[in-house]
């Protein structure tokens, strides 16, 4: 699934390779050109995403409608993202699959939206695996949903998954790492999938 949402992410974002929207089949998701997309429909949306109440930076956000343009936005330090489709703000108003990715480089840094898209990929983004349980980051597997209104949202979504967040680059002198890492196979519970403000 992690090289169909890469080929999302490379056709949604380089205007030379806007054919299909996803690698999936019709029956799933029909194939909508990002030309089509009627950019007076578009509404904002918003949102943070945290992980067990801490935000969560370098995730990348997508809304999966059942036909049209995907939304897609990457969080900041805050954990806070905005959608964009097809490099246009907003999705169109409906009903989405959400997924949350949270890929992580072997030397420890997470790979958003530009190291997905980019036409030849870094050593980094080769090395890097998916750190969020399948049931939140694998867009054929997740459990959370988002319903946008046509006044656009604001959606938060909390991962209850047990993970190590690298430290960033830039951290203190102390080298610090944000503590989230508790029992290894620990069973998460449900996020607060959709909570809408």
């Amino acid at each position: 699934m992690t090289m169909i949402f890469n080929r999302l992410l490379r056709q949604v974002f380089l205007p030379l390779t806007l054919g299909a929207v996803l690698g999936c089949s019709k029956t799933e998701t029909e194939e909508v050109h990002p030309a089509t997309l009627d950019r007076s429909k578009l509404v904002p949306v918003t949102g943070t995403v945290t992980l067990k109440g801490k935000p969560l930076a370098g995730a990348v956000v997508t809304f999966l409608p059942k036909t049209g343009v995907p939304g897609l936005g990457e969080t900041d330090s805050e954990g806070k993202y905005s959608l964009k489709s097809a490099l246009l703000s907003g999705v169109t108003p409906g009903e989405y699959k959400v997924a949350i990715s949270y890929l992580v480089s072997a030397g420890g840094e997470p790979q958003g939206v530009g190291a997905r898209s980019a036409m030849v990929q870094s050593p980094e983004m080769m090395s890097a695996k998916e750190q969020l349980p399948a049931e939140y980051s694998d867009l054929g597997r997740t459990k959370l949903q988002a319903g946008v209104q046509p006044a656009g949202g604001n959606f938060n979504f909390d991962i209850p998954a047990t993970l190590e967040i690298p430290a960033p680059k830039s951290a203190g002198k102390d080298g610090e790492k944000p503590a989230a890492s508790t029992k290894k196979g620990e069973k998460p519970a449900e996020a607060n999938a959709g909570k809408k403000e």
